[in-house]
């Protein structure tokens, strides 16, 4: 697994490769908030996982969830848009469900989560 952040029209840009488990997502956020101390002076955030294949139990979603219900302070007002191509988008819809605090949603393109991001 690889991973790499990228500012790109004021928007941060997580983007993954490879075989991604929620261990390295959380591990990512953890890089995130140490490299990206004020997360306000941005417009949102893109994780692309276009050219990753996430492996991870569907019954550890709740750990996600309270990584990032722990995080709401960090990420109070962030548009976060998540590019994917394949049938785990509904883990991503359901993400957005269960921390109402948070605005998640999936993405097929960059374009669409800036234009997203942007409004």
């Amino acid at each position: 697994m690889k991973a790499s952040f990228e500012v790109n029209d004021n928007v941060i840009v997580r983007r993954f490769v490879g075989d991604v488990s929620q261990e390295d997502i959380i591990e990512s956020w953890n890089e995130l908030f140490s490299k990206y101390k004020d997360l306000t002076l941005y417009k949102g955030m893109v994780i692309d996982l276009l050219n990753a294949r996430l492996i991870h139990e569907r019954k550890k979603i709740n750990e996600m969830v309270q990584y990032l219900r722990g995080k709401l302070d960090q990420l109070e007002d962030m548009k976060i848009a998540i590019l994917m191509d394949n049938p785990q988008v509904t883990q991503v819809i359901l993400l957005d469900h269960m921390i109402k605090q948070l605005q998640i949603r999936p993405f097929a393109t960059l374009k669409g989560a800036i234009g997203w991001i942007s409004i």
